[in-house]
């Protein structure tokens, strides 16, 4: 997971104060550490991206609510699209 946000930062995200920028990291499990994505994170919000963890199962529990701006929890993979589609309605599309 840590890798994965360090990758992110990588990207050029694009600056303005009406562009709403989200990160939407989908993960079946937990980070080997939570104290390796601290950094990266955080280095997220300073850009003012918002950090949202789509967690398969019903395992996701309050470590990700500590660390994620918002957490949305499915299933099973098989409500993946449908949880994608929502997070971007109710994300990626607000003017901020």
């Amino acid at each position: 997971m840590a890798e994965a946000l360090r990758e992110a930062l990588k990207f050029r995200w694009r600056r303005g104060p009406s562009i709403r920028k989200a990160l939407v990291l989908a993960t079946d499990g937990y980070p080997d550490s939570w104290e390796k994505i601290t950094n990266p994170l955080a280095e997220l919000k300073r850009l003012r991206v918002v950090p949202i963890a789509l967690c398969v199962g019903t395992e996701a529990n309050d470590d990700y609510r500590k660390h994620f701006e918002q957490v949305y929890q499915v299933a099973s993979t098989e409500d993946l699209t449908e949880a994608f589609v929502r997070t971007f309605i109710e994300n990626a599309l607000l003017v901020r």
